[in-house]
């Protein structure tokens, strides 16, 4: 047996009250090396330790440090593996280089395109998300994630925000292992709107509006904008006082989890892909990613459609920049209907779940949700209604002031035409 070279001991701070320790975390040094002692890098990884431990305490999360053979907390089990693998950071002086300097800089320049080489024998590439008729479905989980560092690439946001190396991949990663197994508000649903994203960046001239950091914070937040989904509304997490309503006074309940979650992430060092950005970026970044996030919440979208009919909607860029989030949430009626009709029954079997869960506590599901499978003409008008009363309110008064994006407008309504056969006869056209 190894003796202890050294100790570290670390705090663990009640979530709510940093004055309080709740616990310690005791790291002993029993390495043979000649140098002995814990770096500075070994302090801030237990420190991360100790504040997730905490968190779990304040969550309630028993299982987040369990072995990853059981089931456990995706979060902390893919936080944990991300840190298992981490590689001490560059020195002080690196990070404060030139060179660095400049990026940082940079990150609130112009938005501009930069070149990609398009690597040969990938199954698929970047160049297929770029159009319309692409669908995630067709791809593997992992295919997926290895597309998210060629957008950040073509975006400018690896050289503008001096993205650090290696990080992107373990970030869409772990992003990817935050999103749970529900039917529709899963891993694929989460890329096909950053690829939406991006797809609307590469089609509209609108884009001249943004700069560089703004388009890196629509990208992060469009891919982490339901991570962590249970596959239930706020509605019925509210009704059942769950721990993440209680948590968020019932207001955007699942819109505040996934943006806790997905600063959570840019503050790990695996994931901190923001990390060679300087403090002032930094925090814009972040209060980028969390508005667009929250804009995302379907209790904003009758004020958000109100705004978008102003003749000026376009010069307002936050607004803009929330409609372009909101719409890529609700972009999957607006792809072919090879594709569209896939997601309605994807979004459909999560609502008979919810319907489900509702009936065997004794409540009334929302109408909405009140249907079976196989009915078919109902599913057919459920859907017919949605595009009438929310898809197209949104879509059409959007690619008014974003013309580039009309095809989806167009899209949207072919596929209502296919909806409002199927309300009739039960049959797809």
């Amino acid at each position: 047996v190894r003796a202890v070279v050294s100790m570290l001991c670390l705090p663990v701070k009640h979530v709510l009250d940093q004055a309080r320790t709740i616990g310690v975390v005791e790291l002993a040094d029993k390495s043979a090396s000649q140098d002995g002692g814990f770096s500075p890098h070994d302090a801030r990884l237990g420190q991360d330790i100790a504040r997730l431990i905490g968190d779990s305490f304040y969550r309630q999360r028993w299982k987040a440090l369990e072995g990853i053979q059981t089931r456990g907390d995706k979060q902390a089990l893919a936080l944990i593996s991300q840190l298992q693998h981490e590689k001490p950071p560059a020195s002080p002086a690196d990070a404060e280089s030139p060179s660095s300097r400049q990026a940082e800089h940079r990150a609130g320049e112009k938005f501009r395109w930069v070149d990609v080489p398009l690597p040969e024998g990938r199954a698929v590439s970047i160049a297929q998300l770029r159009f319309l008729n692409f669908s995630a479905l067709e791809c593997t989980a992992e295919q997926l994630a290895g597309l998210v560092e060629p957008v950040f690439q073509h975006t400018g946001c690896v050289e503008r925000c001096n993205v650090p190396v290696g990080r992107l991949l373990k970030w869409a990663t772990a992003a990817q292992k935050l999103y749970r197994d529900n039917p529709f508000h899963n891993w694929y649903h989460g890329f096909s709107c950053f690829q939406m994203c991006y797809y609307q960046l590469h089609a509209s001239t609108w884009r001249d509006n943004l700069t560089t950091l703004d388009a890196f914070g629509l990208l992060i937040a469009t891919l982490c904008h339901d991570l962590d989904h249970p596959g239930f509304t706020n509605a019925f997490l509210i009704d059942s006082a769950n721990t993440l309503a209680l948590r968020h006074n019932d207001i955007s309940v699942l819109e505040n989890h996934h943006a806790s979650l997905a600063c959570e992430l840019l503050r790990f060092e695996a994931t901190a892909i923001a990390a060679g950005l300087d403090a002032a970026a930094s925090k814009a970044l972040r209060r980028a990613v969390i508005k667009c996030i929250l804009d995302t919440d379907m209790a904003h979208h009758g004020d958000m459609v109100r705004k978008l009919q102003a003749p000026s909607a376009a010069e307002d860029k936050p607004l803009m920049m929330g409609a372009i989030i909101h719409s890529c949430d609700l972009s999957a009626q607006v792809l072919p209907w090879s594709v569209a009709s896939q997601w309605e029954e994807m979004i459909s079997r999560e609502f008979v779940n919810q319907a489900h869960e509702e009936s065997a506590l004794g409540r009334t599901p929302m109408p909405f949700m009140s249907f079976k499978m196989e009915d078919t003409k109902l599913r057919g008008k459920l859907q017919r209604d949605f595009l009438d009363f929310v898809l197209i309110p949104l879509w059409d008064p959007l690619t008014q002031l974003l013309p580039e994006l009309r095809p989806c407008y167009r899209n949207l309504l072919k596929n209502r035409s296919y909806y409002h056969c199927r309300s009739v006869t039960g049959e797809d056209p």
